[in-house]
């Protein structure tokens, strides 16, 4: 863990994640620390996270209008995009996954 710095690794996914999940329409919020996050939603989520885990995206609903999140430290740009995507999709009804 050292070797791969993972604090400041996990810091600066974290900050990604949250800018780029601050983007999504029907997200209120985003906090938390490094990888381990929270999506506080506008409005609830119909069926807490499973259609995410349907379209691959696992999550913690935690609450009707909040979702946990704690992605691995090796999480990549493209895996990032690809979740804030689906939580789009999802908070918006759409069929698209990606």
């Amino acid at each position: 863990m050292e070797r791969i710095g993972a604090p400041a690794l996990a810091r600066q996914r974290g900050e990604q994640l949250r800018d780029v999940l601050g983007t999504v329409a029907g997200v209120d919020a985003v906090r938390g620390m490094g990888l381990l996050l929270a999506v506080e939603l506008q409005t609830q989520m119909l069926g807490g996270g499973a259609e995410l885990l349907r379209r691959g995206l696992v999550v913690n609903a935690v609450t009707p209008t909040a979702l946990r999140l704690a992605p691995p430290i090796t999480v990549t740009d493209a895996e990032i995009t690809e979740a804030a995507s689906l939580l789009a999709a999802v908070l918006t009804g759409s069929e698209e996954s990606s």
